[in-house]
């Protein structure tokens, strides 16, 4: 008999949603050759978003 898999938290399915998304940015941004930069900045405008819908004070710091 196989065992169903663990129902998702409503946490974990937004978690794969917003990684699911990302991907296709990514996808479709190499798709258009855009730069390793162009790349960095929407990921990093993405993140911005998704926090900032969350209420979430921290972000990722940057390390020069």
């Amino acid at each position: 008999m196989t065992r169903r898999a663990e129902p998702e938290t409503p946490a974990e399915r937004r978690a794969r949603r917003s990684a699911d998304r990302l991907e296709r940015i990514a996808a479709a941004a190499r798709a258009e050759d855009a730069s390793a930069r162009q790349l960095a900045l929407a990921t990093e405008a993405r993140i911005a978003r998704l926090q900032a819908r969350a209420g979430s004070d921290t972000s990722p710091t940057k390390e020069d």
